[in-house]
Parts: structure tokens; sequence; C-alpha cells
């Protein structure tokens, strides 16, 4: 005996069930917004949330006087909190120079130099939660409120959700420099000496802005320029203060440098625990600027007394440098010099033994025409680096360039570097920061109305150099109409880099997400496993083959199995679709979703880009056929009615249900 009913209620319409949106990618080329307030938006520091994104702070002249704003985006492009940013602090007077570090969950701690007070300026700090909120007193905290002027706090993670900061300290007297830190933790609360702890108090000035490091024990390395021994004479110092606000050189710190004529522009970056490697100019040689260099582990100085050269370029002059470690107890240095005649930029690398790794005096950089200088340099996570610069090969037009070195020294992009495009064509306090992925993300002011007034803007250069990141895009996961179920189709926009002009990709391949217990089983049994997408075509390994393929995918703490199902040969479309098999069926009351993403891939198996992902499900939108053939006969023994009907040729039958 058979029910009918399926047959009486299965007769529904065929439903389209739209895919689960996926956020989409928002760099443009010519920049992306992240203010276009009125009046000016400059002086912007930018820094990882620790969860994927960045936060960047500016100052903020919207309101007339200037205050402190922030704004979170992703490595996409989209901004995620209010439209042309939150407000950190609108308090009466002036507000500058902010600093920031990422709080550990999500949000940052940032400080300023404050004139609230009238005549004086303090130093406040605010810290704002993952959303963008202030979680602190609405006009920030204190952190020194002591005499005379506090200017430019500079500030490093304690890595325990609080920061440790510095700064120029004029309370004993209005031409007396001095520096000054303090530790706060996450809620603000000051942890050392009320209004800070000295950190020199020499005669003489201590400045320009003082440079500070964490040790990787919620202390911090801080160096400055010292002229103790005269203006004409100034040095390097460097002290060390640990956790619990101790000094651990001699007070006044420690002469790093202290040769004859100027030394300057102390840089500096953490290489493990309690170890620092320090650079700056030097003009000891009394003709030139060389680059020196000192390491340090706790108080112990290494690379022999005043530092070992890292380059003297003939007839040029080193400056504005900047340092990044290189992930194996050394560091990356980059700065301009005019060695050719006109500023270029030059690099070189440096072991844990004070060696220079590359080229005597550095390899070159960028030595367009005309001047290049101010380098900015963030570690690319593979034993390189990628330096960005302030260029004028247009004259007096200021562009930046970037340009990424491997752990060797050799150039990987465009010959002199890949320009970042604008609204306009003048840029200028560039910043950058690290994508995650190997590439970099970039900040700058720019002027695209109005010569007077300065909107801030940001671009990603993924890590084979191009803007943005030219991956496909998934339009739709949608069920295909019309059929008995097992079945979505797949539509994508095309990488940019397909159609003609760029004509750059070959192929795409398909993923499906596959479960995590699956996926190891399967690796277990030998399945080749990959991971990464561009994996499918450096490993030699044919995609057309009907073997089944897995791929890992790590995105903050989860990991993600994907398995290879389909390939799509590159034809310079601006899109594709493609149907593919589910591995089940959604019914009225559940909805059973597939995950998938599309690679595109070019002729150079390293160089692929994956979109981001995005589901769908299929339905079975084909009822069966009203049954045939009924016939009812009257029986007595046992009384009532024995039906009987031609049974149904659908492979997906469910069953009957017979109804009086």
């Amino acid at each position: 005996m058979r029910s009918l009913w399926r047959a009486a209620v299965i007769m529904v319409i065929a439903i389209t069930i739209p895919a689960v949106p996926s956020l989409e990618a928002a760099w443009l080329e010519n920049g992306t917004f992240i203010s276009s307030a009125e009046n000016d938006q400059a002086n912007q520091r930018i820094t990882h949330d620790g969860l994927g994104n960045l936060i960047v702070t500016w100052e903020d002249r919207r309101s007339g006087n200037k205050d402190i704003y922030a704004q979170k985006f992703d490595i996409c492009g989209n901004m995620l909190w209010t439209a042309d940013g939150v407000p950190v602090c609108t308090m009466t007077g002036d507000q500058e120079w902010p600093s920031i570090v990422a709080d550990g969950a999500g949000g940052a701690i940032i400080a300023w130099q404050d004139r609230r007070s009238g005549s004086y300026r303090d130093i406040y700090a605010q810290r704002l939660d993952a959303n963008g909120s202030r979680l602190w007193l609405i006009s920030g905290v204190s952190v020194c409120t002591a005499a005379e002027d506090q200017w430019y706090p500079r500030m490093t993670s304690d890595g325990s959700g609080g920061a440790v900061m510095a700064w120029r300290d004029y309370r004993d007297g209005a031409f007396d420099a001095n520096i000054y830190a303090q530790r706060i933790d996450g809620t603000g609360a000051s942890l050392w000496t009320s209004q800070g702890v000295a950190i020199v108090t020499a005669t003489g000035n201590q400045y320009l802005s003082p440079d500070i490091t964490g040790d990787g024990s919620g202390g911090a390395y801080i160096a400055w320029r010292d002229e103790r021994n005269g203006i004409s004479n100034p040095d390097i110092y460097l002290q060390w203060i640990d956790n619990t606000g101790s000094t651990r050189f001699a007070a006044d710190g420690y002469a790093l440098c202290d040769e004859l004529d100027h030394q300057s522009s102390p840089k500096m970056t953490a290489t493990g625990t309690n170890r620092v490697i320090v650079v700056w100019q030097d003009f000891r040689s009394g003709s030139y600027y060389g680059l020196y260099g000192s390491m340090i582990h706790e108080t112990t100085i290494y690379w022999g007394g005043n530092g070992v050269e890292l380059s003297s370029p003939p007839g040029g002059h080193v400056d504005h440098p900047v340092i990044v470690p290189d992930g194996e107890g050394g560091a990356i240095v980059a700065w301009d010099d005019d060695r050719n005649g006109n500023d270029d930029i030059f690099a070189q690398r440096v072991d844990a033994g004070g060696n220079p790794l590359w080229k005597e005096d550095g390899v070159k950089v960028c030595d367009a025409i005309l001047h290049q200088r101010w380098p900015m340099a963030v570690v690319d996570g593979d034993g390189g680096v990628i330096i960005g610069w302030d260029d004028f090969r247009q004259n007096v037009l200021s562009e930046i360039f970037l340009q990424r070195l491997d752990g060797d020294g050799n150039t990987l992009w465009t010959e002199n570097g890949v320009r970042i495009e604008g609204v306009v064509e003048t840029h200028y306090y560039g910043t950058i920061a690290s994508d995650g992925n190997g590439g970099a993300i970039v900040s700058w002011c720019d002027m695209p109305d109005d010569p007077y007034e300065s909107d801030l803007f940001a671009q990603r250069i993924e890590r084979n150099g191009y803007w943005g990141y030219p991956a496909p895009e998934i339009h739709a996961v949608q069920d295909v109409p019309d059929d008995q179920g097992g079945f979505v189709n797949l539509e994508w926009f095309a990488s940019r880099l397909d159609p003609w002009p760029d004509q750059e990709i070959a192929y795409y391949s398909i993923w499906k997400a596959l479960n995590p217990v699956v996926a190891l089983n399967m690796k277990e049994a030998g399945t080749a496993f990959l991971t990464s997408a561009s994996e499918l075509s450096a490993s030699g390994i044919d995609p057309d083959i009907d073997k089944p393929i897995i791929r890992e995918q790590v995105l903050g703490s989860a990991t993600y199995f994907w398995e290879l199902i389909a390939t799509q040969d590159a034809n310079y479309y601006e899109q594709y679709s493609k149907v593919l098999a589910t591995d089940f069926d959604s019914y009225l009351s559940t909805s059973v979703y597939s995950y998938y993403q599309v690679a595109a891939h070019t002729n150079d198996p390293l160089v692929t880009w994956t979109s981001l992902p995005d589901s769908g499900y299929s339905v079975d939108n084909l009822a069966p056929t009203a049954p045939l053939g009924l016939v009812g006969v009257q029986i007595f023994t046992p009384e009532g009615m024995e039906l009987s009907w031609e049974p149904n040729i659908e492979e997906d039958l469910s069953g009957y249900r017979v109804y009086k």
C-alpha cells in the first residue's frame, strides 16, 4: 500500500534561494576614502586590530579646531565604523599628533597632545572598543598634565591590553626638553609614577620625538637624540624601562653613540624579548651622513662601542632611516640618500651579529629621476620587506610608490616601484601597515577638491604588486530551476585582470567547503593536500584529473577546508557561471547550504587570487505526477476499501499519503 501525500502537496512553485551575501571588495583604483569630512584630515597613524582589520587615527579640523578621529576598515577596503570616522576626542582647544596601538580585543588605545587647558599642551588617551565606542571618559583620560608643555606622545603595546608611551616634556623649563614615560592599563589607569617616569632630565634638549618599542615583557626601550654635549654635537641615547616603571640603564640613559659631530634620527625595532636593534644617521666622518647601528639585549650593548657602519655612500648623505625586523634576529633598514645627485631609496639587511648581508652601502630600491624621500617599511611575512616613499619623479608633485624586496635584497615588483594611484597628483603623510597576506596597506593625505583641504585615503597593494585585490567575486549561488534538485548555478564576476586589456588570467578553480573531519580523514588516506590555491598550479597537479584535491585555509584562529570540484578556462569575459552538484537538497523546513570559493590563476603558478566565500542551496523543483489508475474495491474481511494504483517512476519519490 502506498500513500498519496507527496502527489497531493508537493505541487509547489520552485523557489530561488538567495545566496548568503559576502563583503564586496571596496578598494578603488584611485584610493578608498577613509574620511572626506570638511576641512583638513591629516597626520594619521595606523595599526592592526589583531583580528584582521586595521584602525587609523588622525587630526581632524571639521569643527574648526583640531580633534582626533578614527576609522576601522577590513583588508577588502570596507569601512566598518561611521562614515568619515568616529570621534576620539572633540574637546575645546587643539588635539594633535595622535599615536595608536591595538588593545588586543579588536579596538585600540590612542594618545595625543591636548591643548584644552589653554596655553600649554598635555597628554591624554582614549580606548575604543571593536565597534568604535569610547570606553574611558568621554573626554579621554589624562596621562600627564604637568607644568608647561608635553609634546609628541609615542606608544607601544605592553602586550596585556595596555600601552607604554613616551613624550617630550618641558616641565623643567620652556627651553629644557626632557623625556618622560608612562604605562596605562586597559582601564586607562596609570601604572607608574603620577605624571610619568623621568627617562632623561640631563642638561640640554632631548628630542626630536622619542622612538619607542616594546621589550616583550610589558616595558619598553626608548631612544632619542640628545644635546647634553652641545647643540652642535648631538648624540644617540637609550633607556630601558621595565614593566614596573624602573629604568634599567643609568639615570639619564646610556650613550649608545657619542662620537664627534652629529648623530640623529634614531629608529628602533624589537627582534626578540628584551632585544632591539637601533639605527641612526651619523656625521662622524665630518663630510657625509652614514648609517650606523647597535643591537641591545637587556642592558648589554653589542656590535662594538658607538655602533657599526651599515652604509657610508660615497658622496651621499643617509637620511630618514626606517627599520623592521627580518624575522631571524636581524633587521632590514631603508633610507634615502643623494649619492647619485638626487635623493634615491636604498636598503640594507643586517644580521644579529651586525654584518650587512646585502650589497655594500645597500641595494637600490628606487633611483628614478629627481627625488625619492621619506621611506616607510613593513615586513612581508616571508622574510622580505615592502618599502614605500614620497616620489617626485613628476617634478614638483609628490606621489607614493612602493617596492617589495625578498630576503636576499632582490626587488620583486616593477623596476623603481609601483605607483599608488590617487585622486589627484599630490599625496603626502604616507603611513604603511601589513595586509597580513604578504602585501601592504598605505594611507595618505590627498587634496582632491580644494588645495587648502586634505582628505584621507587608503589603498591596498597585494603581495604581487597589484592594487586592491584582483580576485573574482561571487555574484550568486542559485538553485537550478525546474530540476530534481542536487545542483546550483554559481555565478561570479571575473577578476579585473581577466578582460581586455589585461588578459592576465589563465583559468579559475572552484572549491566547495568540506567537513573538517572528512577532510582530515581524506588527508590521512593520502589525498592531495594544499595550503593555498596557488599550490594547485605550482604543485604540478593537473586539476582536470578526476582525483580529489583538498585545500586548507587559515583565517585568524579558524581553519577551513575546501575541495576542488571544477575548473573554468578564462575567456576574457567579465562574468562567468557554472552548474555545480550539491551533496544535499533543502526542504521546506530546513535549508542545507553549500559554501563555495573561486580562485583566479595566472600563468605564473604562484600568482593566484581567491574570492571571499559565498553560499546557496539546491531545491527539488519538480513534483511527481499524480498517481494513475486509482481503483477502490470494497472488502468485508476486514471491512473496508482496498486501494491500488500504478506506481510513480520518479527516482526521488519519497512516498505516498492517503486521505479520506
